[in-house]
């Protein structure tokens, strides 16, 4: 019980993780995200939060990458698939 207690103590909530990415201050939220994405890799939302900062940020490889593993675990995900395609048609 303890593991879990102290995982759901360095996972911030949905509320913060949107107020940071709204923020203005995209590198910490990056960050924030890749940290989640550590400790819990198969994390849907927070990786299509990534993804999306991503895309806003202009590195567009990125974004592409982060939704095509998005898309590996998740193939029927319509937000993951608009997703990579803006990451996508933004590399042209």
């Amino acid at each position: 019980m303890r593991g879990v207690d102290a995982y759901w103590n360095l996972v911030p909530g949905v509320n913060d993780r949107i107020a940071l990415a709204s923020s203005g201050n995209a590198e910490e939220a990056i960050a924030m995200f890749l940290g989640v994405l550590r400790i819990d890799p198969r994390d849907v939302n927070t990786r299509r939060e990534l993804v999306s900062v991503l895309l806003k940020q202009q590195r567009f490889a990125e974004a592409e990458a982060e939704a095509r593993t998005l898309l590996s675990s998740h193939p029927d995900d319509a937000e993951a698939h608009n997703l990579l395609g803006a990451a996508l048609a933004s590399q042209r």
